[in-house]
């Protein structure tokens, strides 16, 4: 009898399809996306929504604004021993909507992976994931397995992890943003701190407006840092014209 673990992930973008592959040798792992990618993953079966809601554990990787409707949508399907795992780059919102819109016996937590495919190329080994109790005893579970993959994992609070991730994350996603329209990358002329400003631009260059509208918009944190950000720079250039 198999008694590998069933893993179902719904959404297959960018870090859907990152995370199903490195998942895929440790688990029997199926996903479902509406608009299913065209290449295979290794491993990994495309099969629908309720099937891949019925896993033991199901990972949620679709954008925040879409994640109150999937909630409702698997709800039906899912396994009175299930553990529902989202991995918005928000928490606060999210961990909400999960106790509200998911059925009582329906275990969950929050995680926050804080990296990605341009990030992690290598794999996950060496990165940091952040995770977030909610309801259930799954929680040292997961932590400990993703320990075992070789990353560092954080426990804490939605309102600490959105607290710290407004200048750890939304920051450097409006900063590198801004770097786009103004870094140049074709001259033979740079410096070291140049350079590592090119690289936040590049690293956040391929991430959707949606993703980056969610950190700044669903982290109620994340509007002050971005004040104090500017009024830093205002500052800075109030000293120089009075210099």
């Amino acid at each position: 009898m198999d008694t590998t673990p069933q893993v179902g992930i719904i959404g297959l973008g960018q870090f859907g399809r990152f995370a199903a592959a490195h998942l895929a040798p440790h688990f029997d792992v199926a996903a479902y996306d509406p608009e299913p990618p065209a290449a295979t993953i290794p491993r990994v079966e495309l099969m629908g929504l309720a099937e891949v809601a019925a896993a033991q554990f199901v990972l949620l990787c679709v954008p925040v604004q879409q994640l109150r409707d999937v909630l409702t949508e698997i709800g039906p399907f899912l396994q009175a021993d299930a553990c529902v795992i989202d991995a918005c780059s928000v928490k606060m919102v999210p961990m909400q909507w999960l106790e509200e819109v998911l059925p009582p016996n329906a275990d969950y937590l929050g995680a926050h992976p804080l990296f990605g495919p341009n990030s992690a190329t290598e794999g996950f080994e060496g990165h940091t994931v952040v995770l977030c109790p909610g309801r259930g005893e799954q929680l040292e579970c997961v932590a400990e397995f993703l320990r075992s993959l070789g990353l560092f994992v954080i426990i804490t609070d939605a309102e600490t992890h959105d607290r710290d991730s407004a200048r750890a994350q939304a920051l450097a996603q409006y900063v590198g943003r801004g770097l786009r329209s103004v870094a140049r990358a074709d001259s033979d002329i740079t410096t070291y701190a140049a350079d590592l400003l090119n690289e936040v631009a590049i690293v956040v260059g391929d991430d959707s407006w949606e993703l980056f509208e969610a950190i700044q918009k669903l982290n109620p944190f994340a509007a002050e840092a971005r004040r104090e950000l500017r009024a830093s720079l205002d500052d800075l250039d109030r000293r120089l014209d009075e210099s």
